[in-house]
């Protein structure tokens, strides 16, 4: 650990922040990004992010970025039926439609990377899209899962 924090995470810590160094921005979020984070007493830092901004075809960060993102949105849902997650919470409006623009991105990565992903991502875009509508017209002491069950049978009848 004492190599990690007095020799190699400096040598990194410039090439990132000083040259801007894609490889070694993507060797650190996929192989030591909790630790270099810790280093940097910033866990505000996206390396993961960062890389792929610079580069968004690198057939490694995306099989890594992919494999983050379909863990998250998997978690985002395991809730159901009590409602969606964002973090340990239930998402809010503005976070599902975050979620939303993100699950875009990550149908585009799936397919890059020759992942089928789509009942993930069709799970997601109905519960976020049910949610946000839960949420902006709430009926009066329903909970989501009675919405839920509503909404199916409306359509399950015809009805909408």
């Amino acid at each position: 650990m004492q190599f990690l924090y007095k020799v190699l995470f400096p040598v990194y810590d410039e090439e990132i922040f000083k040259n801007n160094n894609f490889h070694a921005m993507k060797r650190i979020a996929i192989n030591y990004n909790e630790l270099f984070l810790r280093y940097k007493n910033n866990y505000n830092l996206n390396l993961l992010e960062m890389s792929y901004k610079i580069n968004s075809n690198d057939k490694e960060l995306l099989e890594y970025k992919f494999k983050i993102e379909s863990r998250y949105f998997g978690y985002t849902i395991h809730e159901i039926p009590s409602g969606v997650l964002y973090g340990m919470n239930g998402a809010t409006i503005e976070e599902t439609k975050k979620n939303l623009l993100a699950l875009e991105e990550f149908e585009l990565i799936a397919k890059k990377i020759g992942q089928n992903q789509d009942e993930l991502i069709s799970e997601c875009r109905y519960y976020y899209r049910t949610w946000i509508d839960y949420l902006e017209n709430k009926p009066h002491n329903m909970y989501y899962a009675e919405y839920l069950t509503a909404i199916e049978e409306l359509s399950f009848d015809g009805s909408s």
